[in-house]
């Protein structure tokens, strides 16, 4: 028996030494959930967990209601990236890089393949703190 994982479309065979195809499955592996807590200023380091290309979405929950925005599209070391992001969002390997995260960067970011049936990769649930000093601190 020979057991083969074929191309990128993540498909397994298996066939017996007659040649004869005795199972074929289409495996689809479960999205990556989590959630993240980044101090105000630093950089949001998104793993891909692919080297296909995908889309990055960010949603903010505005008083009860989501608002999803398209990031960004990566597509190997490039990225593509809409208005607000080009300055703040690099590649870096598989993971994308966001500078200076802020209040307003807080949300759930999605990555989701372009092809594929945008078969959903990750989520992530981004909390960003912010280090509020008290006046009697000062």
């Amino acid at each position: 028996m020979q057991a083969t994982v074929a191309d990128v479309y993540n498909f397994f065979s298996s066939s017996a030494d007659t040649g004869s195809l005795i199972c074929f499955q289409n495996l689809q592996p479960r999205p990556h959930s989590s959630s993240d807590e980044v101090p105000a200023g630093d950089p949001l380091i998104l793993d891909l967990f692919t080297f296909h290309p995908v889309t990055l979405t960010f949603s903010r929950t505005d008083e009860g209601s989501v608002t999803p925005v398209q990031m960004c599209i990566v597509d190997g070391r490039s990225v593509l990236c809409n208005a607000g992001y080009e300055d703040r969002v690099s590649v870096c390997g598989i993971s994308v890089l966001q500078k200076d995260v802020v209040s307003a960067d807080s949300g759930v970011y999605t990555v989701r393949e372009v092809n594929n049936g945008a078969t959903l990769i990750r989520t992530v649930s981004l909390t960003v703190k912010c280090d509020v000093m008290l006046s009697s601190q000062r």
